[in-house]
Formats: C-alpha cells, sequence, structure tokens
C-alpha cells in the first residue's frame, strides 16, 4: 500500500483534511531538534531562566547605598533676641560585610539552578518526543499490512461471491469469507485510528501543524544503549532530575549565606553642616551602626538550610530510584530483544508459510477455507506482536532518555 493512500485513509479523504497544512514525515534528528525549541515546558522555562538573568541586575548593584537626607530647623522662643538654627544631616549607606558579593554568587546559583531546569525540560520533551516518534512508525506500518491483508481478504471473498452465484462454492466458504474481510476492514480502521491520533501527537511534540505518514518503519536507534550497559551507576551521573536537584541545594546554600551577611546591616556615614546660633556655619560627621544582636535573619537561613537538605536528600533516594529502573531497562530490552528475534528468524517466516501453504491446499480443491482463514489470523497476530514489539522497543528507548538525559 502506497504511503499516499494510507494518508488519505488516515485523514479522511476529506476536502476539509486535504486543505490542512501538513508536512512530510521528519527524520529522528530534525524531530528532535525541534523537541528542544517548540515545546510549551521548554519555552516556559528558558523563560523562567531569562527572569533569573534579568535579577542579576538588582545583585550586581554598588554596595553604596541610597543617600539618605533629613533637615532640622528649630527657632527660640527669648522674646528679646529669637534664635534660627538649622542642623541637615546626610547619610550614606555602606555595605561593608560582603553582601554585594553574596548576593552575586546567589544569583549564578539561580541561573545555574534554571539553567538545569531548562535542560531537564528539554530532556523530558525529547523523550516525550522518541516515544511518540517510535509510535507513529510502527502504527504506519501496521496500517500497511493491514491494508495489505484486508485486500487479499477482498479479493477472496468476491471470489467466493462469484463461485457461489454459479454453484461453485458453499454458502457456509462465502460467507465465511464475508465475515473475514469485515474483521480485517474493522482492524485495519483501528489500526488508521491509532495512526490519526500517534501523528498529532508526533505534530504536537514536534510543533508542526499536521504530519503525513512515514513511507517506511525505522528501528530504534541502539546507539546509546551500548556504553550504558558497561556503567549504569555512571549513564545516571548526567541525569537532568539529579542535576537539577543538586543545583537547587547549591542555590539555597548560596542563599543562605546571603542572608547570613544581610543581618549586619550597612555601616551608615554621616555628614552633618547646618548654622549656629550666632549665625556662624556648623560642619560635622559621623557614624551610625546597627548591632546585630537579636535579629540576624535567623528565619530566613533555617528555611535555606531545610531547603537545601530537602533538596540533597531528595536527590540521594532518587539517584537509586534511577539506578534501579535503569537496570530494570536494560533487562527489560533484552527480553524484548529476544522476543524479536525468534519473531523475526521463526514465527513470521513459519506464519506466512503456513498462509502459502493453505491457500495452495485450498486452491487444488484438497483444502477448506477455514484453513486459509485461520492461518492467515495466525499471520496477523504474529505480525502485530511483532510491531508491538518494535514498538516496545521506541518506548524503552524514550524511558532510556528521560532516566540518563542522553539524547539517541
Amino acid at each position: 500500500m502506497a504511503a499516499a493512500a494510507v494518508a488519505t485513509g488516515v485523514l479522511g479523504g476529506s476536502r476539509a483534511s486535504s486543505a490542512r497544512d501538513v508536512e512530510a514525515f521528519p527524520s529522528l534528528s530534525v524531530a528532535i531538534a525541534r523537541a528542544r525549541t517548540r515545546p510549551v515546558a521548554v519555552i516556559a522555562a528558558r523563560g523562567a531562566a531569562r527572569v533569573a538573568e534579568a535579577a542579576a541586575v538588582g545583585a550586581r548593584l554598588s554596595s553604596v547605598g541610597n543617600p539618605y537626607l533629613e533637615v532640622f530647623a528649630d527657632r527660640g522662643t527669648s522674646q528679646q533676641r529669637p534664635e534660627l538654627v538649622v542642623q541637615s544631616n546626610l547619610w550614606i549607606p555602606v555595605d561593608i560585610s560582603g553582601q554585594r558579593s553574596r548576593r552575586i554568587e546567589e544569583n549564578d546559583r539561580l541561573r545555574h539552578w534554571r539553567g538545569a531546569e531548562t535542560e531537564a525540560a528539554t530532556i523530558a520533551s525529547i523523550a516525550h518526543l522518541v516515544r511518540c516518534y517510535g509510535v507513529a512508525v510502527v502504527a504506519a506500518e501496521r496500517v500497511r499490512f493491514l491494508e495489505t491483508i484486508v485486500a487479499m481478504s477482498a479479493e477472496e471473498a468476491a471470489l467466493y461471491e462469484a463461485r457461489l452465484k454459479v454453484s461453485d462454492a458453499t454458502t457456509r466458504d462465502a460467507k465465511l469469507a464475508a465475515v473475514d474481510l469485515s474483521r480485517n476492514r474493522m482492524t485495519a480502521a483501528q489500526a488508521r485510528a491509532d495512526l490519526a491520533r500517534a501523528l498529532a501527537e508526533l505534530a504536537r511534540a514536534t510543533g508542526a501543524p499536521g504530519l503525513l505518514p512515514p513511507q517506511q518503519i525505522e528501528p530504534a536507534p541502539t546507539a546509546p544503549w551500548v556504553e550504558m550497559t558497561r556503567d549504569p551507576q555512571a549513564a545516571i551521573d548526567g541525569a537532568p532530575a539529579l542535576t537539577t536537584l543538586t543545583r537547587e541545594a547549591e542555590y539555597f546554600a548560596a542563599s543562605e549565606a546571603r542572608d547570613e551577611v544581610e543581618g549586619h546591616a550597612p555601616l551608615n556615614l554621616i555628614v552633618s553642616g547646618g548654622q549656629g546660633a550666632t549665625g556662624g556655619a556648623r560642619l560635622g560627621g559621623g557614624l551610625a551602626w546597627t548591632f546585630p544582636v537579636l535579629r540576624r535573619n535567623q528565619g530566613e537561613r533555617a528555611r535555606a538550610a531545610a531547603e537545601q537538605a530537602r533538596a540533597r536528600d531528595v536527590a540521594g533516594a532518587l539517584r537509586g530510584e534511577l539506578l534501579t529502573q535503569l537496570r530494570g531497562l536494560f533487562d527489560e530490552r533484552q527480553q524484548v530483544l529476544s522476543a524479536l528475534d525468534e519473531l523475526r528468524s521463526y514465527a513470521e517466516p513459519a506464519a506466512r508459510a503456513a498462509v502459502e501453504a493453505a491457500q495452495a491446499t485450498e486452491r487444488a480443491g484438497k483444502g477448506e477455507l477455514l484453513h486459509v482463514v485461520m492461518a492467515r489470523r495466525d499471520l496477523v497476530s504474529v505480525r502485530v506482536s511483532g510491531l508491538s514489539l518494535q514498538q516496545r522497543e521506541w518506548l524503552l528507548l524514550g524511558d532510556l532518555v528521560s532516566v540518563t538525559g542522553r539524547s539517541p
């Protein structure tokens, strides 16, 4: 069955469907490139990273704060000689405890954290893309295979209907052929529905308005599995979830350090000037300092320390879970490959040979149509099972990308 025919079946063949903007089915590398930039989750994460970068403007402000001017004036109450005294003080706060450097360090850690979250969102998007891609290519192959079966059944049903009219076949055989054709058509329609959903999900994952079915089935890439099976512990070192938690803990450590130094109020330089009672100018200066005796940001520091401990504890527990999950993926994939090898080497060739033998026997007048139908059912079952195994291999690859953060 040609890809155009499959596309027509999937899109319904209506004018509205054909008028939609659709794109050719992309290669895996192109689809992954799109998944890095187009999904909403990735865009949102990048926006949060830009917000963290914008916060650097405040973190890098000068250690000298805004000057504060206060002016006092008073007049004596003597009736003989009223006196007017004017006094002004200019306060200039200066951070002397390293607050600026701690703010910059905290912002750097925040930007690293948001960057790790962006990478985690990107990897999650790629993992979802890989799963959608595999489901789509397998669904298209399932439709192509079932369309072939439908064509065979239709030809057979037409033949028995014609033979029934000339009394060369029994009613039972003609109805059996018709039922077999109807069942295969229904199965093919379900497969086309699955393909339509798969293409829609893949289009959403890649930001495309719509996609045509692929021309042929593609095997799941095997490269990411090779080195990981040798050292699962090292394979999860770069896991996005672990990296994000590590960056989060580092941010809260920097936040705690910043809260600690900001418990020390800035030193205030005071420049004083005014006019004395005799009319002469008065100049002076001084210092003002707040002693951090009772309040030193104890609450903020305690919360930051607790957040840091939480992130590190979660990372430690998650590492063990990811390692267990990764080993499970290795074992599952090994069983899937073993089943695929059995199917390709023995089951599928035997099922095809059984169909051919049953058809040859039936055409020679030595067998029954029921044997052909049963043999074809076995072939469909074996072939669909094989496609399900291939789809499962794609899903495993998506899980591998999600766990390790390594793109195929």
